[in-house]
């Protein structure tokens, strides 16, 4: 610890199944949420990909810091590989600046490689970037990019002009925004919640993004990340027509300094006008009905889809993130074929951002 008189000794250890109550002990001695162990064990254990791999700094017998590689099944052009994204960095704040990161990091990379994963990505904010690229030996690919609609102008408008300008924004775009979102009044008849995605999901984003290195969407990973997980409510809607499943989008809310917001954490059909505005509609009707002031989705700036949002009153913002890889030792794809941004298809979904662990 800083400012002692001696430096602490440091243990570093690999999580298991059974660590999950000290996961959720730790989460809250730091800080954070009163996270469960139930999440823990959905995020670490439960995975279709495999158990995660977490490192975790102890100091006499308590966790004082943590850094994990969650496995993901990915298509790298025409092979299937099991990449390991960087989560969930976590230090006690009386132990940053100790060197606890770079240990943490250094055996979380060795132990990767050892567990053969393919290679390493993770979605880095300004901090980790710096951390990962200039010490730890990972490339940038490039910067995430976001779109944004606004749901609620009386919130912006309260923020930039005060409180009578919100209430009147409010008045004038309320009933717009009702009669626009709401779900009755969809464009398209053959929109259909989702409780459980099945094997008409296999394969479908696969054969709509064309994209040679994306995430596996099958309905395995679908129903781990959206329909299981213990947290967080999603709402789940496709595109179906006679029994087949034509395109899907998945949504969900989060609070943050007492505001609602939405995110579109998937967004898989085709670029046509028609398709995509069915379905979104229906997300931002479930984000709407909740409260949120706005929704934010992530889509490469290549993709057509991404030019069909910008139609529907979504606008291009600041990217807040940055994709970045890590070619491991093991017999993954080379480097040159991992950093061409061009290359990458990702959704907010595929990070863990915004997924409450309480």
């Amino acid at each position: 610890m800083r400012g002692s008189a001696a430096a602490p000794s440091i243990h570093i250890e690999f999580c298991r199944a059974g660590h999950e109550e000290e996961l959720a002990a730790f989460e809250r001695r730091r800080g954070g949420p009163p996270s469960t162990a139930e999440y823990w064990r959905w995020k670490y254990s439960a995975n279709p990909a495999g158990p995660a791999c977490v490192a975790a700094a102890r100091v006499d017998g308590d966790i004082v810091g943590t850094l994990g590689f969650l496995p993901v099944r990915m298509r790298v052009h025409t092979r299937e590989v099991v990449a390991a994204q960087q989560v969930d960095v976590a230090i006690m704040p009386e132990y940053r600046g100790s060197g606890i990161y770079f240990k943490l990091a250094y055996a979380l990379i060795e132990e990767g490689a050892r567990r053969g994963f393919g290679f390493g990505f993770g979605f880095a904010t300004d901090q980790t970037r710096a951390l990962s690229v200039d010490f730890l030996g990972f490339d940038l690919v490039g910067p995430i990019h976001r779109l944004a609609k606004v749901l609620d102008y009386g919130h912006y408008a309260g923020s930039l002009l005060g409180r009578r300008a919100a209430r009147m924004a409010r008045r004038v775009t309320a009933s717009a925004r009702r009669g626009r979102y709401r779900p009755s009044r969809l464009p398209s008849g053959d929109i259909a919640a989702v409780d459980r995605f099945d094997g008409r999901f296999d394969g479908l984003a696969a054969r709509l993004t064309p994209a040679p290195i994306m995430v596996i969407r099958d309905a395995a990973y679908l129903n781990w990340r959206y329909v299981d997980c213990p947290t967080v409510e999603y709402g789940r809607y496709a595109a179906v027509s006679e029994g087949a499943a034509s395109g899907f989008v998945v949504c969900h809310t989060y609070r943050a300094e007492g505001v609602v917001r939405g995110i579109i954490d998937e967004l898989v059909c085709p670029p046509d006008a028609q398709a995509v505005e069915g379905l979104v509609a229906a997300a931002l009707a479930h984000l709407a009905e909740r409260g949120a002031v706005n929704a934010v989705c992530w889509l490469p700036r290549w993709h057509p889809v991404a030019a069909s949002l910008r139609t529907l009153g979504f606008r291009d913002r600041e990217a807040r993130n940055e994709l970045i890889v890590l070619r491991t030792r093991s017999a993954g794809p080379e480097l040159d074929q991992l950093t061409e941004e061009r290359d990458w298809y990702y959704t907010h979904g595929d990070s863990d951002y915004h997924v409450s662990s309480a």
